[in-house]
């Protein structure tokens, strides 16, 4: 893997990053643009990233590695929990923020930035991987994570919520365009050639539009609220170097591969997901820090993944 080639592409992917942040700070971007940005990624444009990873490619795994990348995925996650429950017990973290510092650790942003940066650095095909790797991320959010964060909410003398499980809970359009990609790509069904380079041209805009919005996200926090304390900074360590470093010292005598491993790998060296600050102000979890978190680990991803990227791959 050509290392120089991984940080060009981050270095691009940052600087659109920027051109949000600036947009934002200038008020060149409407106080709707980030609103209006984020459903147009996650509805519209990296759904059409996924199927087009399935419809421009002739080489698709068979049934066997697919049900191999869930089962690691799903064991990714746990395997993560489990690390994470021993991290905020070694870091001290009070109750009534602990769930919210494991969920920190367990969940990562790999639908909104994994898309863009597995696309930048393996190429449009490799996106079915990150695809496919993503399908466990909702309903180990929606169970183990909303569980954390709830009890959290009780501790800190909150309200307890009960979370009611419904159907539509676990269902995003990502998810969607990911089940419906793995149906065509067992069935090896393909779309007129008119409708594949549409798919494309709209899948085009996922990586500029996902960056601008957490440009215009970064921009948007104030700055004393999201410098965070050692503890904060602990935690991104782990979040972006030591927990995909385990992961690839485990996995690496397992796959053989480099694109799948090299995919699974960034996919948990992603920041954490903003999904965990949205859930911890509903369910009553610490959302200071979940705010500190998310802003503070995409802030140094753009670092930390081109640099693991090169000493592991």
């Amino acid at each position: 893997m050509n290392v120089t080639s991984i940080f060009m592409a981050m270095i691009q992917l940052f600087l659109i990053l920027i051109v949000g942040w600036a947009g934002q700070k200038s008020r060149v971007l409407p106080e709707s643009a980030q609103t209006v940005l984020t459903k147009l990624v996650v509805y519209i444009t990296t759904p059409c990233t996924i199927l087009y990873s399935v419809l421009s490619n002739d080489n698709l795994p068979g049934v066997g590695t697919l049900a191999e990348l869930l089962l690691l995925s799903t064991l990714c996650h746990l395997l993560a929990a489990a690390i994470a429950w021993g991290a905020v017990r070694l870091l001290r973290v009070p109750q009534g923020s602990r769930g919210t510092y494991m969920c920190m650790l367990i969940f990562s942003n790999c639908g909104f930035i994994g898309f863009p940066v597995v696309q930048a650095i393996f190429g449009h095909q490799a996106v079915f991987y990150n695809a496919v790797v993503n399908i466990p991320f909702y309903p180990i959010l929606y169970t183990l994570g909303v569980g954390l964060l709830a009890r959290d909410g009780a501790r800190r003398g909150g309200e307890a919520r009960k979370l009611e499980l419904k159907w539509s809970t676990f269902v995003s359009p990502c998810l969607v365009a990911s089940l419906l990609a793995i149906v065509l790509a067992l069935t090896g069904w393909k779309l007129p050639q008119v409708l594949t380079d549409t798919v494309a041209t709209i899948g085009n805009i996922t990586t500029p539009g996902a960056l601008l919005v957490i440009g215009i996200s970064i921009a948007k926090q104030p700055l004393r609220r999201v410098l965070g304390s050692p503890r904060i900074y602990a935690l991104a360590a782990l979040r972006l170097v030591g927990l995909p470093v385990m992961l690839w010292l485990g996995l690496r005598w397992f796959i053989a591969d480099p694109v799948v491993l090299g995919v699974i790998v960034v996919v948990f060296a992603m920041p954490t997901a903003t999904m965990v600050s949205m859930l911890a102000g509903e369910y009553g979890g610490d959302e200071e820090a979940a705010v500190q978190g998310v802003f503070l680990t995409t802030l140094l991803s753009m670092v930390t993944i081109p640099l693991l990227m090169a000493l592991l791959m």
